[in-house]
């Protein structure tokens, strides 16, 4: 373990066992990331690295942004990589309390926060103090929250009324001018959730399209701090080719 009396430079995680709300809730607190020329390169890479294998283990993420200082860049790259592991995420804006307000508002940080890291914005995002506890205990109700909804099944029927809405709403991209259909979907498995869709051209259905579905899906289901996994398929034609006449 690495430990100095300098804030910041503690790297080994910890384990915590709690409990909240008769839940049981094993935290992994991982060492803050510091800006470079706080710390030695070595030590940021150490840090760096200690998280990420912390975010393999974990089912919902803490992203702890210091609220004086925003969106870093290793905030940033810490998002991402959460986000590409699928990770469901909470981001908590800590320091609340030393902002200097000056007429900024919560719903303001939080549009700001958004812009910088867009491709989580459906991340809830809390503001807390850890030193005051102001607030705190908003981290375990999210994170209840939000777990319920990694490990979230949607009945089929319910699935394909949606998709189906969507759909009909705003059609996927055609080919050649030929109209791009969507027969059906299923959850195939959770944590994240993943649909399989079947459809007569997959490889129309492009990021944009993916994103106006993901949104579609949040509006109907909800599905908030979890990343949703599209996988798109192409149906098999039920049509045989008739016998030929026998002689």
């Amino acid at each position: 373990m690495i430990v100095d009396s300098v804030s910041g430079t503690t790297r080994d995680p910890v384990d915590s066992q709690c409990s909240f709300e008769g839940r049981d809730i094993l935290l992994v607190d991982t060492a803050g990331i510091r800006r470079r020329g706080k710390v030695s390169r070595k030590i940021e890479t150490f840090s760096i690295v200690s998280a990420l294998k912390s975010i393999e283990r974990a089912d919902v993420t803490l992203l702890i942004i210091d609220a004086e200082e925003g969106v870093t860049e290793q905030v940033t790259k810490i998002a991402g990589y959460a986000n590409e592991r699928r990770k469901s995420l909470v981001i908590v804006m800590n320091k609340w309390d030393l902002v200097k307000k000056d007429g900024i508002t919560q719903k303001e940080v939080k549009e700001e926060v958004y812009d910088s890291l867009g491709f989580i914005n459906f991340a809830p995002v809390i503001f807390v103090s850890a030193v005051t506890g102001h607030r705190v205990p908003q981290i375990f109700e999210n994170i209840l929250r939000v777990h319920e909804q990694y490990v979230r099944r949607i009945q089929t029927s319910d699935l394909n009324t949606i998709l189906q809405l969507i759909v009909n709403q705003h059609p996927p991209p055609s080919k050649s001018g030929r109209p791009t259909k969507v027969y059906y979907g299923n959850q195939v498995s959770v944590a994240p959730p993943t649909f399989v869709f079947m459809t007569n051209n997959p490889e129309k259905t492009n990021f944009a399209y993916e994103r106006y579905v993901s949104n579609q899906f949040r509006f109907h289901f909800g599905f908030e701090g979890t990343p949703l996994n599209f996988i798109w398929r192409k149906k098999k034609s039920t049509h045989s080719k008739k016998p030929g006449k026998r002689s």
